[in-house]
């Protein structure tokens, strides 16, 4: 997958930044763990802590969110083609 660009816009520590490229990758949080050499108990944690400084209850609302806030930034070149809608 496309290495993601991270922008810091909210209060996130470095570590939760990490750990929210990691579930961006796919990773889910056992991956992010090993990623990023952390217990599967401690990324847990920081996903939670993810969760409530965005407001959201899951993995995909929560990339979905990061997207929307700009804490997460697609490349241009990973992005589909825009189609202009006549009308």
């Amino acid at each position: 997958m496309e290495q993601v660009k991270k922008v810091y816009r909210l209060p996130l520590s470095p570590r939760e930044a990490e750990v929210m490229v990691a579930l961006w990758d796919g990773l889910g949080v056992k991956g992010a763990a090993a990623r990023l050499g952390l217990s599967d108990k401690t990324a847990k944690n920081y996903t939670f802590a993810l969760f409530r400084k965005l407001n959201v209850t899951t993995q995909i609302q929560m990339v979905r969110k990061a997207l929307e806030l700009g804490l997460l930034q697609v490349p241009e070149r990973a992005r589909p083609p825009r189609v202009e809608v006549p009308g």
